[in-house]
């Protein structure tokens, strides 16, 4: 083996790289488990508290949950800027940790879709016609049904309603650009491409805002994209705990404005009369705990139970009692200013407050008794102060509503905006430019705000509030605001595009609730070291001293994995466990075919070092082949799955690139140290050592039984889709999937007969793990996507089925997805456009897969009819697996939902059984080169007979695999599993008996009708 040192140095390298990464998430776990130690003291010195016996049964554990997520909050803010790990803090510790999906953590996905009609409508304006709005309709319509972008589709539908009347007289070009010389020439062609420009400037504006509202929000590792072609904006949210806001967030229209100001003195004399109010309703709550409390003592049981929102207000965590006791009275006996810091100057600034106590500081303005003037209105910066160093301190503005409209002008007026430096300080500055109308209102209020400050606002949140030095005339002025470059070309992006007139919607949403989520992680984990540790056994029993080197590879390939995962960024799903599992079983392929090629040497005289030298050398293009096939169908799932599927694909692909390697050089170079020393090395067991050895099967003998099996299968399988057809999951039906756990054990049929009560029709109902949890579809009201109908459907869920606990819980709580282990604990919603959008995704992906392995195979052996019996058997493969979920689809325990998953299972199968097709045609193909005289037949039967113990072996690894999965890997990927183990079984039955002789037969036909054209000459 040449450059042994360089491979073992570059192995090495690569092994602490992937540590170095993977530590990251080490360290983030050890100050998590430090912080809910610390939680755990607080929650303990609570509880010795008196007031503590006060509080219901039912709302302790409400109330000390909210005590300890307080305190470990408080734990992770202080130790957030602090340096805990090589010089990084823990905030940039916490980035770099592996990502966990939502099905892991809990959280909340959702999928914006901007209204690019909308868009073209507002270019156009007043100017509208009846073609113009035809053809609008038209677009919507096909946008509905195509991947299309939206302004082609008009572009195309504007053709077929207006023929060859120009666009000019119904679009408003001052809306676009300024740079067409001559706007009554323009053609039809131009404009949309102006259009084309307006749209993506439109989605780049609404991607910066998304992006930033989500900052705001306070999300840990949320993931954001743009999938600009069809004006979509995907949005991850890991752990959010509240899901209305997010919704609330997500879909509100930015809005771009100028505002006047108050400054903090003018102000100030209403906060402190606030602060002394919410002083006295907090000593009051007080002094009647007390009152309880003495009460209490005197008497054996009360029935006072103080309300817990009060006690919340009252009670706060109490460790490291020697600097917290003085913060904790100054905030009881100033509630407000504890928790606003004031500055100290005169301007519009009212003070700082922690990221923490936002939400607690803008509750006491809105719901104040003091009047404060009608005209007032508080708004937060929308980042961090610049005077704080730890980026935890947002700045609280005084807004003035202009004669109690709002602002004094929008950005509508803005006509374009640029990046400038300054070149005093050099700092970053935004240039604006306003049309005419903008320019002469700017003027008269900078002229009546001389020396007071305008706040630029977005969204209600404050970029900058400048002071005005003079009158601006002539619509161009600058906005600073000690911006970064990137935050100021955010900025200018954001004021090009004025206030943004593109609604936006949700038309995918996915909940999962932290109790499910850790399930997901322990069912996961368990079913990884089962399945690792059974084929770590597995090889090590069947090729003893070789079987460890590819154990000690497996153990590299998984570091290597995991550390990729990291490094990319990429997010860990519970498919993606599954990937990783599956890649696992996958990886020890490339071994096996190297090992059963080296005992093939062996066998033929070879000494040790020889055997081993060519057994390499032989199996590396089966090897290869195989792997690149798998990895095809692999890139297609990531490209065209969504979510999950996505998550299972990129570990499948990074998981097959780190095995190739892995299992190649890692075993070698132990095979080289071994041998260096003379030391023996075994590549079999006295059990194993015969194991299929020298079988002389006619296979191709065999093709006209298994053509009658499969046909036969084949037919039951087409009948029943056409016939009963299959149980959709609902990101392929549409509508709205709640997983709902109860108290107690409850059955499918009651859960059906009272949810058919309350919403008129019968909703699909599944049972979803244990006796006690059940999934909820319904397409009740399913194209209607408002918020007020999620809450419907929520409560007529809640009417249907608050029966069937045996505690009762309020509809607040049933619905709380994200803070109770019982009730609603996942939800999911998915649009009908969404859905067949989907569908169509999922049967294009699974035929360039099948273009794709036709393509490669047919090159690659040169020869079509290899790639015909390969794509062949495929079919079959998918054939007889989609029948199977068709056939015993509520016949089974556990669901078996055509969905993105089973997308996933039928790609993975795709790439996995044609693995097994090419190492067998590999083999025919190295036969015929080496027995060119020999029969066809002959060199298939002795390729197919001296693979069949890889064969073999490659599908009990990866059964191992998929059964431990399919058992221990949790009820949501269990039908997943299953599709897998059926597909694995079918696949390499197919490969055997479907594609090498539909192979053979193809080249037979061909070869006899040459050999007629010669008799025929």
């Amino acid at each position: 083996m040449q450059s042994k040192g360089a491979i073992r140095l570059v192995a090495i390298l690569i092994a602490l790289a992937c540590a170095f990464q993977l530590s990251f998430t080490l360290v983030t776990v050890l100050q998590e488990r430090k912080a809910a130690k610390y939680a755990e003291k607080v929650v303990e010195a609570e509880q010795l508290k008196p007031a503590f016996e006060l509080v219901s049964d039912l709302d302790k554990a409400f109330y000390l949950d909210s005590i300890s997520t307080a305190a470990s909050n408080k734990y992770i803010d202080s130790i957030s800027t602090e340096k805990v790990y090589l010089g990084y803090t823990y905030k940039d510790v916490k980035e770099k940790e592996i990502n966990l999906g939502l099905d892991l953590k809990g959280g909340m996905n959702v999928m914006l879709q901007l209204d690019l009609g909308e868009l073209v409508r507002n270019c156009a304006r007043e100017k509208t016609t009846d073609e113009f709005n035809k053809a609008l309709s038209l677009a919507r319509q096909r946008a509905e049904e195509t991947h299309t972008d939206f302004i082609t589709l008009f572009a195309e539908a504007w053709k077929e309603v207006a023929g060859e009347q120009r666009l000019s007289f119904d679009i408003d070009l001052d809306k676009f650009s300024s740079d067409v010389a001559n706007k009554s020439k323009i053609t039809n062609d131009e404009i949309i491409e102006l259009l084309r420009k307006e749209a993506e400037s439109a989605i780049n504006n609404s991607y910066t805002v998304v992006e930033r509202r989500v900052n705001q929000f306070g999300v840990a590792q949320p993931n954001i994209q743009k999938i600009a072609r069809t004006g979509r904006i995907l949005v991850e949210l890991p752990g959010v705990k509240e899901p209305e806001r997010v919704r609330k967030l997500l879909q509100g229209t930015a809005s771009l404005e100028f505002w006047q100001t108050y400054t903090a003195n003018e102000i100030m004399p209403f906060l402190q009369e606030l602060n002394r109010n919410e002083a006295a309703k907090l000593a009051a709550v007080e002094a009647s705990v007390e009152e309880n409390a003495a009460e209490s003592e005197a008497i054996e049981a009360t029935e006072a139970t103080p309300e817990v929102d009060s006690l919340l207000n009252n009670l706060t965590a109490t460790a490291e009692q020697n600097e917290s006791d003085q913060m904790e009275a100054y905030r009881k006996a100033n509630p407000l200013f504890g928790r606003l810091q004031q500055t100290g100057s005169n301007n519009a600034c009212l003070g700082f407050v922690h990221y923490r106590d936002t939400a607690e500081v803008m509750r006491m303005l809105r719901e104040s008794s003091v009047e404060f003037p009608n005209d007032f209105v508080p708004a937060l910066t929308f980042k961090p102060s610049s005077f704080d160093k730890s980026g935890q301190y947002f700045e609280l503005v005084a807004l003035k509503s202009a004669a109690g409209k709002g602002a004094v002008l929008d950005g509508g007026v803005i006509t374009s905006a640029r990046v400038n430096y300054s070149q005093i300080s050099g700092a970053a500055e935004v240039s604006m430019t306003m049309n005419s109308t903008g320019s002469a209102r700017w003027e008269v209020i900078t002229e009546q705000n001389i020396g007071k400050q305008i706040a630029i606002v977005m969204d209600g949140l404050v970029y900058s509030y400048p002071n005005v030095q003079n009158k601006i005339s002539g619509g161009s002025s600058q906005i600073t605001g000690n911006f970064t470059p990137e935050e100021a070309e955010d900025l200018a992006t954001v004021l090009k595009s004025g206030k943004l007139s593109t609604p936006a919607r949700i038309v995918q949403e996915q909940v999962v609730g932290p109790s499910m989520g850790s399930a997901s992680i322990r069912s996961g984990m368990i079913s990884f070291a089962l399945a690792f540790l059974l084929v770590l056994i597995y090889m090590v029993i069947f090729y003893r001293r070789a079987g460890f080197a590819a154990d000690f590879a497996l153990l590299c390939n998984v570091l290597f994995l995991f550390g990729a995962l990291v490094s990319f960024g990429a997010v860990l799903t519970l498919p993606g466990i599954a990937g990783l599992v599956l890649t696992m079983g996958m990886a020890v392929d490339a071994n096996v075919i190297i090992y059963e090629r080296v005992k093939e040497e062996l066998r033929s005289g070879k000494s040790l070092r020889l055997a081993i030298s060519d057994g390499y050398k032989n199996a590396y293009s089966a090897i290869i082949d195989g792997q690149l096939t798998t990895l095809i169908t692999g890139i297609i799932l990531f490209f065209f799955g969504s979510g999950p599927v996505k998550g299972f694909a990129a570990v499948l692909v990074i998981g097959i690139i780190t095995s190739v390697f892995t299992s190649i050089f890692i075993p070698r170079l132990i095979f080289e140290a071994r041998l260096a020393r003379n030391k023996d090395i075994s590549f079999d067991s006295p059990a194993t050592r015969n194991f299929l050895k020298n079988t002389h099967i006619d296979f191709i003998k065999l093709r006209k039984t298994t053509y009658t099996i499969s046909g036969v299968l084949c037919v039951i399988a087409l009948v029943s889709i056409f016939t009963k057809g299959f149980s959709y999951g609902v990101d392929f039906s549409g509508g709205r999937t709640y997983v709902v756990r109860f108290d107690q054990p409850v059955t499918a049929e009651q859960v059906r007969a009272a949810t058919f009560q309350e919403f008129g029709e019968a909703p699909e109902v599944k049972q979803f793990g244990g006796a006690s949890q059940m999934r909820i579809t319904t397409k009740y009201k399913v194209n209607d996507h408002s918020q007020e109908t999620d809450k419907e459907i929520e409560g007529k869920i809640y009417n249907a089925l608050k029966g069937f606990f045996a505690n009762q819980m309020t509809q607040e709580e049933f619905t709380s997805t994200l803070n109770n282990p019982n009730g609603i604990i996942s939800s999911d919603r998915v649009d009908a456009s969404i859905a067949s959008e989907m569908q169509r995704d999922a049967v294009i992906a699974v035929i360039l897969a099948l273009i794709a392995i036709f393509a490669y195979i047919a090159l690659r052996f040169t020869n079509w009819t290899w790639g015909v019996g390969g794509v062949t058997s495929l079919v079959h493969n998918a054939l007889i697996m989609i029948g199977f979920f068709s056939l015993f689809s509520g016949i089974l325990p556990f669901t078996l939902d055509v969905d993105q998953t089973f997308i996933a299972a039928i790609l993975t199968i795709i790439g996995y059984s044609i693995n097994d097709n090419v190492v067998i045609f590999d083999r025919i193909r190295e036969y015929k080169t080496l027995y060119p005289k020999r029969a066809l037949k002959e060199n298939i039967n002795d390729a197919v007979n001296a693979t069949l113990s890889r064969t073999l072996n490659t599908s009990i690894t990866t059964l191992l695999v998929l059964v431990a999965i399919a058992i221990f890997g949790g009820e949501s990927i269990r039908g997943f599993a299953v599709a897998l183990t059926l597909g694995v079984i079918v696949g390499t039955y197919a490969s055997i008996f479907i594609g090498t002789p539909i192979m053979y037969d193809l080249n037979r036909k061909r070869e006899e009708k040459a050999a007629e054209k010669v008799v025929k000459k």
